[in-house]
């Protein structure tokens, strides 16, 4: 079984398209996404997926879903697995990750005691280690032999190869 991640629109839009060519070589394949639009969101204590626009896409995948057109293909919304317990690992990860995703969105020249910094740094750690805990809860319910991961180093996809790697799963890393 092969796990394809995808976390936004077009990276969802070319998972697929990746997925079909896995489909048709006859593997099995676990489409798990979110629909995120945006890179920062309101998490009160959970991330809000609720703009219009990701509702609307989260709407058209979860039909997708229902097709049944092709027997090897799963999707899965992440948001549908549970929390993992918090674990001291995956805190200090997170914050790793949070820092790269800060330097890679907001640049690394600015001040990284800016106030918009710290801001956005604590929100994406919001999502990561919420990512995080939603991807062990999928590993831990639907193991895997291999992980596309789009990047593998920012944002959420950072959460999901480091926690591949944490259980000595294959990982691909590719850009779109």
């Amino acid at each position: 079984r092969i796990l394809m991640l995808a976390l936004n629109l077009h990276h969802i839009q070319f998972c697929l398209a990746v997925t079909c060519v896995l489909l048709a070589r006859g593997h099995r394949v676990d489409f798990v996404w979110l629909p995120t639009m945006r890179h920062q969101r309101e998490c009160d204590p959970e991330p809000d997926y609720g703009n219009w626009d990701e509702a609307f896409m989260a709407a058209d995948l979860e039909r997708l879903g229902r097709l049944e057109i092709f027997e090897r293909l799963e999707l899965f919304d992440l948001r549908s697995f549970p929390l993992a317990e918090r674990r001291e690992d995956m805190e200090i990860e997170c914050r790793r990750l949070s820092r790269i995703d800060t330097a890679n969105m907001l640049g690394r020249s600015l001040d990284p005691e800016a106030e918009d910094m710290r801001s956005f740094e604590a929100n994406r750690y919001d999502l990561d280690i919420d990512a995080l805990r939603r991807l062990e809860s999928y590993f831990d319910a639907r193991p895997c032999d291999l992980a596309l991961i789009l990047n593998g180093g920012v944002m959420e996809y950072g959460a999901a190869y480091w926690e591949a790697r944490r259980r000595n799963i294959r990982v691909i890393t590719f850009e779109a």
